[in-house]
């Protein structure tokens, strides 16, 4: 559950605490459906507390297989997780002025949930697979909720964060602008091109004076 004191001493005045868990009510319902211990191909569940459950402290085991919770036999049977409720939740996170963000302002991000979970404080996920995986991932991940906080005064303050600044232009019109602000490149000049700029003055007052002189000769003659 929250760390009261580390969220008040961690998030600033208008920051944000931003969380995904898995939803204590869904993994109750499931534990109490199969008896303690729900195994499937690609997710299982144990149940690790005694008697009924408490808003704290309530163990059960979580096994995803090729991941960071996947089990290892003689080591560890999974990762060990608490039963989180969402009404628990809110009211610690109330205590240290955290408030949840309900609407995202991103219909690309609510995708990613359930379509219930519109305006709601927590949100589930609501993931797509290829056709071909198993069933078991899927309801993996609808076990789990996110939470977005924000640490103002009321719960009508919280909002969510800004949208990140649209991307930059791209094309053949932006490598033009690029290449017009690009600075020219400064190199020094080679050995040649030094003489033959030093070479150039001179070669044109001998033309000139080829010139007059040959313009007296014709006097002459």
């Amino acid at each position: 559950m929250l760390n009261v004191v580390a969220l008040c001493t961690n998030c600033d005045a208008g920051g944000y605490f931003i969380a995904t868990m898995p939803d204590g009510k869904r993994i109750k319902a499931h534990l109490l459906k199969n008896n303690g211990s729900l195994e499937q191909e690609l997710l299982v569940l144990k149940q690790k507390w005694q008697g009924k459950d408490a808003a704290f402290g309530s163990a059960f085991v979580m096994e995803i297989p090729d991941t960071v919770v996947e089990g290892h036999e003689g080591l560890t049977e999974g990762s060990h997780e608490y039963l989180v409720f969402e009404k628990v939740l809110l009211a610690e996170a109330a205590k240290a002025g955290l408030y949840p963000v309900t609407n995202y302002d991103d219909p690309a991000l609510e995708q990613m949930f359930e379509p219930e979970d519109a305006n709601s404080a927590v949100k589930h996920f609501n993931p797509s697979y290829p056709a071909d995986t198993d069933s078991s991932l899927a309801l993996a991940s609808k076990l789990y909720m996110a939470v977005v906080l924000q640490k103002v005064d009321s719960a009508a303050e919280a909002h969510a964060p800004p949208q990140p600044p649209p991307p930059r232009q791209s094309g053949p019109r932006k490598q033009q602008q690029q290449q017009q602000r690009a600075p020219r490149e400064r190199r020094s000049p080679t050995r040649e091109e030094r003489y033959a700029a030093a070479e150039e003055p001179a070669a044109g007052v001998a033309t000139a004076a080829d010139s007059r002189g040959q313009a007296v000769q014709q006097q002459h003659h």
